[in-house]
């Protein structure tokens, strides 16, 4: 027995394989153990928190240093044995390969975690799509740093990579030369994406066009309009316009003019802006501003009002505009008080 142990094969006897590959299974086995009793324990407890960021940490902890925790176990038993019959180049470019796929891994995680945190804060119900799209964003972005990575291992394993790195320069300019259009509404996005003037849900105007944000791909941005019909506008004249986004009003300020005939006495002159401020008053959600006796038109006595409408909402917005509209209409006609409307009064003298 003690002769079959000491057998060589590449300059390591049977019993130094055994050796390391009994340390490998040792390390194998407390790191399973490791995954079983603390992880698993981690992530039941992450699952019964509202909080993102330790569900990151421990799916972190399970997909990317674990693997880099078996690699450690694997360099540590090989190194018990003498590598140099077993072409060390081998392993060395093992070893870089797995190195550079667990580091661009792990930083990924880490980038995407960070990007779609940012994203979907404050989004609400449009958190799931928002999620979507920015994963959609980040595949290119996952792309280039592939492909970085490849171009970094390479140089570290010898090859020359001068030639590779000027190949794709002078693709990425043609690219860029022959795509100007794409690439500036597809950076229009990035811009929108970070500056955020608008979200999912939003309902903006812009151009004299107004609808609610359905869509926010790339290259353009779909908007629904009140009439039904879907307005998709390039990402780039979303970022040179000047839009209005109502969705970010606390509250709509609505300023009004009512004329009435010169008839009208000055009692109810005086009497106007208190009727109009108590009519405004007994509508639920809405606050008086302000109502002043402001011209003397030439077929009207002019009065200008305002007031907040609490809810940011345009439904209640026009719901109470209808009110307060058929509260001064009828208020008005009771009291006598007459509107004016473009009149001319001709005098003959005889």
């Amino acid at each position: 027995m003690e002769d079959f142990l000491l057998r060589e094969f590449y300059r390591n006897t049977i019993r130094e394989y055994l050796i390391a590959l009994g340390t490998f299974v040792g390390c194998v086995v407390l790191l399973k153990l490791f995954s079983l009793l603390v992880i698993s324990r981690l992530q039941q407890l992450a699952e019964k928190t509202e909080n993102t960021l330790d569900d990151f940490l421990v799916a972190f902890l399970s997909k990317t240093i674990m693997p880099v925790l078996y690699l450690v176990a694997f360099y540590f038993s090989s190194h018990q044995l003498n590598l140099h019959a077993l072409n060390p180049r081998v392993f060395r470019i093992g070893y870089a390969i797995v190195i550079t796929i667990l580091s661009v891994r792990g930083f990924l995680s880490v980038i995407h975690y960070l990007i779609i945190k940012h994203a979907t804060r404050n989004e609400g119900e449009n958190a799931a799509l928002r999620e979507k799209q920015v994963k959609g964003f980040l595949t290119p972005f996952d792309l280039v740093a592939w492909t970085i990575s490849l171009i970094f291992l390479l140089d570290n394993l010898g090859y020359n990579v001068s030639t590779l790195i000027t190949g794709l320069g002078v693709s990425g300019i043609a690219i860029a030369i022959g795509a100007q259009a794409v690439l500036g509404d597809f950076f229009a996005y990035f811009v929108i994406f970070f500056d955020r003037p608008f979200n999912l849900g939003d309902y903006i105007e812009v151009d004299k066009e107004a609808g609610v944000i359905e869509y926010i791909g790339f290259k353009s941005t779909r908007l629904r309009t009140l009439t039904g019909d879907q307005l998709i506008v390039s990402n780039k004249d979303l970022t040179n316009a000047r839009l209005h986004n109502y969705k970010k009003l606390k509250r709509r300020r609505v300023l009004f003019k009512l004329g009435v005939t010169y008839q009208t006495s000055a009692l109810q002159l005086e009497a106007i802006p208190k009727i109009v401020e108590g009519i405004v008053r007994s509508v639920k959600g809405l606050t008086f501003d302000r109502g002043y006796f402001i011209k003397f038109s030439d077929s009207s006595l002019d009065f200008e009002f305002a007031y907040y409408c609490e809810s940011p909402d345009l439904a209640p917005h026009i719901a109470s505009l209808h009110e307060v509209n058929l509260k001064i209409f009828k208020t008005f006609a009771e009291q006598g008080i007459q509107f004016a409307y473009p009149t001319q009064t001709v005098y003959i003298q005889k």
